[in-house]
């Protein structure tokens, strides 16, 4: 809810002006918020990871954006009269860069992906402090099955708190999986040849537990393919859909056939 309204929103960082591009979603087609660019302060130095949260207690709806230098925003999205408001909200940061984030609208967290280092966990709240929490399991330097760069990373949930988190190692073409309320490293899968060609070099991935018919009874994991072959040749990059229930099963999350 914004106003009156009720709108599908659609968000990104735009690298090319330094700012949120919002958009919403109406009859299959995206239309923007504004009429020019919503910048971000000038303390993010090359916009680059992205998320949306909404907090489930006033049902605001929040942008977290990063840049390459370390710093990550919270911006707020709101009306203004009868025009659409970007506003700071809260700022902190990391050591190194960052790219991949996801907010667990259950949990209020947020999730960090330092590109060669780890996962940070803080309050995702606008009112929260910004003391972080590390994802120990995560370390690249102590998991010999996590290759730097951490890159997307994106949330499958499972009842009111539980579910997996799922992060692209991108320097060993795998997808690191994790056990979200625990924490625990439950080990990493890749994506190889098959009906289609494998996938290689992930940057961004999504995933969602909403059935999607019968190849996807039990929802999809999306992820960009970095080097995509046709044959021999290489083509431009796409994107590669996964039955999360295949992955269920090579990972051995299935209960036991009785």
């Amino acid at each position: 809810m914004i106003g009156n309204d009720t709108l599908d929103i659609v968000a990104a960082s735009n690298r090319n002006d330094n700012s949120i591009s919002w958009m919403k979603l109406e009859a299959g087609k995206l239309i923007s918020l504004y009429d020019r660019p919503q910048l971000v302060s000038k303390a993010i130095d090359d916009a680059y990871g992205f998320c949306l949260y909404q907090d489930q207690q006033n049902q605001q709806l929040y942008a977290f954006i990063n840049g390459k230098n370390g710093v990550i925003e919270q911006y707020e999205l709101h009306l203004e009269g009868d025009k659409f408001k970007q506003s700071l909200v809260r700022s902190m940061k990391v050591s190194s860069q960052p790219e991949g984030m996801v907010a667990d609208d259950r949990t209020d967290k947020l999730y960090i992906g330092e590109e060669a280092s780890t996962i940070w966990i803080v309050d995702a709240k606008a009112s929260a402090a910004t003391t972080m929490e590390e994802m120990t399991t995560a370390r690249v330097a102590e998991n010999e099955n996590i290759v730097a760069d951490i890159e997307g990373i994106t949330i499958y949930p499972t009842g009111a708190t539980g579910g997996y988190l799922i992060a692209s190692s991108q320097g060993n073409f795998s997808y690191a999986l994790f056990e979200l309320e625990s924490k625990t490293y439950l080990g990493s899968f890749a994506l190889v040849d098959g009906k289609v060609d494998g996938v290689e070099e992930t940057d961004g991935l999504e995933v969602t537990p909403v059935a999607l018919g019968p190849d996807f009874p039990k929802g999809a994991l999306v992820v960009q393919d970095g080097f995509n072959f046709e044959g021999d040749s290489l083509v431009a990059q796409n994107f590669k859909i996964i039955s999360w229930e295949k992955i269920e099963e090579a990972m051995g999350l299935l209960p036991p056939v009785q």
